[in-house]
């Protein structure tokens, strides 16, 4: 078991890949996956993601609060929303994102007692602004990252800042 230090180092650096992975779940790479695993699908991608997310609750906190998180965290990625991170009107879809973002993350940050992660879900909204105003191009395969592309990665990437930061500073 990690010590206490090692676990929160852990924790922060787990941003990085849960930033990729939110990309992923978004569509990124999902061809290629397909060629290994041909069921992964819209379903296969949001596990994926509540997987890679739920990390530092796996283990730093209670099995049965993990699993708690897990269902929670899984089940904010079901609901559809209207395409609202291209940011078409920035004002109302900041403010239509940061309500989505709280549909994600507040039920298993409030059942669970990782508030600052609750919380962190409005942040959605934000992101995906950022994510409008960057002006580096990926390009992969004849498609070009947009801003709802980046907006996916700073998102993923906040969340579980937030999250890890929750579970080592709050506790």
């Amino acid at each position: 078991m990690a010590s206490e230090r090692e676990g929160s180092m852990i924790s922060l650096l787990w941003a990085i890949p849960c930033a990729l992975a939110n990309r992923i779940r978004g569509g990124w790479l999902g061809d290629k996956i397909r060629e290994v695993f041909p069921v992964w699908n819209t379903l296969g991608e949001r596990l994926f993601f509540t997987l890679m997310i739920s990390m530092p609750v796996l283990i730093s906190l209670p099995f049965r609060q993990w699993i708690d998180f897990f269902i929670l965290f899984f089940a904010g990625l079901l609901f559809g929303w209207s395409p609202y991170q291209y940011m078409l009107n920035p004002k109302d879809d900041i403010l239509i994102l940061a309500l989505r973002g709280l549909v994600l993350t507040a039920p298993a940050g409030y059942f669970c007692g990782l508030y600052w992660f609750g919380f962190s879900g409005a942040l959605m909204g934000l992101c995906y602004w950022l994510g409008s105003l960057v002006k580096f191009q990926y390009r992969e395969n004849g498609y070009t990252w947009v801003g709802s592309d980046w907006g996916e990665v700073i998102f993923g990437g906040v969340i579980s800042l937030f999250l890890g930061l929750n579970i080592y500073l709050c506790r």
